[in-house]
């Protein structure tokens, strides 16, 4: 959708390129400080303390559902509403604000959001659907949902990416 609406606009597909990569899709990050093999727990222990060294803060977005004290699955996390949304929309793995300051001197906080994954990750939401019914979600589907979120946040003109290093803002 991005390629077709930079050919209508007569964007360079080179910097529709730049973007991705910004957006950490279509190119994979370098690692930076976290080495090769390390977790995406890693890498999001490396974001959080990264954040206020930029000016801002990230948090945890847990995701997930458990049954209340009479067996009634009760739904966490940000946009986590019902398994069926989630399939299609999910939440980044980090959330949170950067302080900004506009023109007129009136500070603000923008909305960040942070999808990470561990080093060496690439994107796979290009590749087809292989789902099957009754078991998780593809990784392809999984990450299509995700940059959906990502998406979303910054055409509302907020902070969002992939993250597979430590490194950034």
């Amino acid at each position: 959708m991005l390629t077709q609406w930079a050919i209508r606009w007569q964007i360079p597909l080179q910097a529709v390129e730049e973007l991705r990569y910004m957006m950490g899709v279509g190119a994979p990050h370098p690692t930076g400080n976290i080495p090769e093999g390390a977790s995406e727990s890693a890498v999001q222990a490396a974001r959080r303390l990264a954040a206020p060294r930029a000016g801002g803060i990230l948090w945890r977005n847990n995701n997930g559902a458990l049954p209340d004290e009479r067996g009634v699955p009760v739904r966490y996390g940000l946009g986590n509403d019902s398994p069926k949304t989630s399939r299609v929309f999910k939440s980044a793995d980090l959330i949170g604000i950067m302080p900004t300051v506009c023109g007129c001197g009136h500070r603000y906080g923008v909305f960040w959001a942070e999808e990470t994954k561990a080093p060496g990750w690439t994107y796979q939401g290009h590749r087809p659907c292989g789902c099957k019914p009754g078991k998780p979600q593809c990784q392809p589907c999984h990450e299509r949902a995700q940059k959906a979120f990502l998406d979303y946040v910054i055409a509302a003109g907020g902070i969002a990416r992939f993250v597979s290093n430590g490194e950034g803002v």
